[in-house]
């Protein structure tokens, strides 16, 4: 069998959706082997020089119909990966398509536009996978939206789970301290993040407490009306000086955040999986995350669950970290076996099952 993986996107292999698409696809390499070969397909002038030595890749021009550029592998390839819903119609039947999360269905902006270009992606994303040879999902909360908004049979969608870099940290090279003063929250300021909900929570959190805790906000500068509800939120509050943002942080800095952090505040609304808790985990962070949401399947039993859409679940959460209201030990056992429950070798297994299984081989 041999598979087209078409690398996109791609760039920053650090973070975020590039990261996931890299490491899935170096999984993929790693495992493939026998029966299985492969050649990536990169946009424009990609650096693939950190995939497996020897990695076949063909560079696609970087224009806008750059998947048309694929017409030519039709025959060569038995089957093409794409890691978003970014399949060209010609090769929908010899492709498994990657669904992370409905988050452009569920959170759209009130405009015309806006809600006729969420019909037009929601019909022609369904179609799509429909056509498949397969779909694959990052965890069951969004198999669940596959199944009930694109009405997607169970059996044609698998749930194979990302893995994720491990922050743990060395104790040589941080410094610990024995009071963890503030919470933190990673990520963008999305809606569907519930930043603003992290905040009223914090407001709550010193209005009910007697605790000093500062709040962290880590992720790219944002901008847009819900960055700006956030800026408004925190610039009116009297707690404002105990509200940080930090916009650019590298790993050994965010494990040190980590390792000392209270806990994780991670109440999302939406999420195709949550990379940052089982980072937290990783460091011994405790985490405050949703219930309603794929970061339940994510955080396991280590950590609190809440109602996002309640301010006041949050709050209290966060007063029980502060107070250790918590068996520190069942913790750590508890973080260390969820974290081992994921890892990209895991995931390289997976993928190639579901090749094997899934798609058959041209003749």
């Amino acid at each position: 069998m041999h598979v087209g993986i078409v690398l996109h996107p791609f760039g920053n292999s650090s973070k975020g959706l590039e990261q996931y698409v890299f490491e899935s696809t170096k999984a993929i390499l790693e495992k493939s082997v026998g029966d299985i070969t492969v050649t990536v397909f990169v946009k424009g002038d990609s650096d693939t020089s950190s995939l497996p030595a020897g990695t076949p890749v063909i560079k696609l021009p970087d224009s806008i119909f750059w998947n048309l550029f694929l017409i030519p592998w039709y025959r060569k390839c038995d089957t093409f990966i794409f890691f978003t819903e970014s399949a060209p119609f010609f090769l929908w039947k010899k492709s498994i398509i990657v669904f992370l999360d409905a988050a452009y269905y569920h959170f759209v902006e009130s405009t015309f536009f806006s809600k006729i270009k969420r019909i037009f992606l929601a019909w022609w994303r369904k179609h799509m996978m429909l056509a498949a040879q397969h779909v694959v999902t990052i965890s069951e909360a969004s198999k669940k939206d596959l199944l009930d908004i694109f009405k997607i049979q169970d059996q044609h969608v698998s749930v194979i789970y990302p893995g994720f870099k491990s922050l743990k940290y060395s104790k040589n090279t941080i410094t610990l301290v024995n009071e963890k003063t503030y919470f933190m929250y990673v990520g963008p300021m999305k809606e569907r993040k519930n930043v603003v909900a992290i905040v009223e929570a914090y407001i709550r959190f010193h209005e009910m407490t007697d605790f000093n805790h500062q709040l962290i906000l880590v992720g790219r500068k944002s901008s847009g009306t819900y960055a700006d509800k956030v800026n408004k939120l925190v610039e009116k509050s009297i707690y404002r000086d105990s509200i940080i943002f930090k916009t650019s942080v590298n790993d050994e800095e965010l494990q040190e955040m980590y390792t000392q952090a209270a806990a994780l505040v991670y109440p999302s609304l939406l999420e195709g999986f949550g990379l940052p808790i089982l980072e937290a985990l990783s460091c011994g962070c405790m985490v405050i995350t949703s219930n309603t949401t794929s970061t339940k399947e994510v955080v396991g039993k280590a950590g609190f669950l809440v109602n996002p859409h309640e301010v006041y679940e949050i709050a209290d959460a966060m007063a029980h970290v502060a107070n250790y209201d918590y068996d520190e030990e069942e913790f750590k056992v508890a973080a260390r076996e969820q974290c081992d429950k994921f890892s990209w070798e895991k995931s390289g297994v997976e993928w190639c099952k579901i090749l094997r299984e899934k798609c058959p081989t041209t003749k």
